[in-house]
């Protein structure tokens, strides 16, 4: 795998944070899984292992990830290749005019949808992972709140004492709602469902078709999971893997803070 080495000599903290989230997601905010560690340096010369070396503001692209896919040492500082964002154009409380119509205007503002839907307009009905191989738990376990994944893993542990997570109130409201009915739901029953709501963006659609599903009484937490250690086996979902988690905490702290928790981590 790949080291990246962002050059960050001054540059604003949200530029800063901003490049580093784009290491890891493409511009439609989807996971790469091309580099595995990406390192922040005042001077990237100061790095001297092998590595891609990009300044802040710099985004490397599909093209260039394909180009020089078998490169482990890379200087891309000076490229004309990479989607620049200048330091001093760069700015967060407004319009950043001098990017109007370009790819980078087109890539901030699908981030920044993606960062300010996720606080409490973003819902999954659904999950897009296999179950976690988990049966008959018995004690505590936590589930996050998307989709029907406490339904499913009650039905497959019934003596699981489940708390349910997520940082998102709107999710954990439509958690509440699915996972106290008695019968497996409809996707016209969800779809009522969700106008009481009020405006929301659906990231997966209801799946209809589980059949291995139970209510789950549950203990509710609406918290960011990485703001504590973890105290009991967690399912953690796509988490890890997720835009706004990167965008919050940076890479750093995330690796840090599953190597600690990678004993409770299912």
């Amino acid at each position: 795998m790949r080291t990246c080495i962002i050059e960050t000599k001054g540059a604003p903290d949200s530029l800063i944070r901003f490049t580093e989230v784009r290491c890891f997601f493409n511009y439609d905010n989807r996971w790469l899984g091309y580099f595995d560690k990406v390192i922040l340096c005042e001077e990237a010369d100061s790095y001297k292992k092998p590595a891609w070396r990009i300044k802040a503001g710099q985004h490397i692209t599909t093209k260039m990830r394909s180009k020089y896919k078998d490169r482990q040492e890379l200087d891309l500082r000076k490229s004309v290749e990479t989607y620049n964002w200048e330091t001093k154009f760069w700015d967060t409380a407004k319009e950043m005019k001098h990017y109007r119509g370009t790819k980078q205007e087109y890539m901030y503002r699908n981030y920044m949808v993606m960062v300010l839907k996720s606080k409490s307009k973003n819902i999954y009905f659904a999950n897009n992972e296999p179950l976690a191989d988990i049966r008959n738990h018995e004690g505590n376990i936590w589930v996050p709140a998307s989709g029907t994944m406490a339904g499913q893993i009650k039905y497959h542990n019934p003596k699981a004492d489940i708390t349910i997570f997520d940082i998102n109130p709107t999710q954990i409201e439509f958690s509440k709602w699915i996972n106290s009915l008695t019968s497996y739901p409809t996707t016209e029953s969800v779809t009522q469902f969700a106008k009481s709501l009020g405006k929301i963006s659906t990231s997966e659609t209801f799946d209809p078709l589980i059949t291995k599903w139970l209510p789950a009484e549950a203990n509710y937490n609406c918290m960011d999971i990485l703001d504590k250690d973890l105290e009991s086996p967690t399912i953690m979902s796509n988490i890890l893997r997720f835009l706004p988690v990167y965008h919050k905490h940076g890479s750093e702290y995330i690796t840090e803070w599953q190597e600690r928790n990678k004993g409770f981590i299912l």
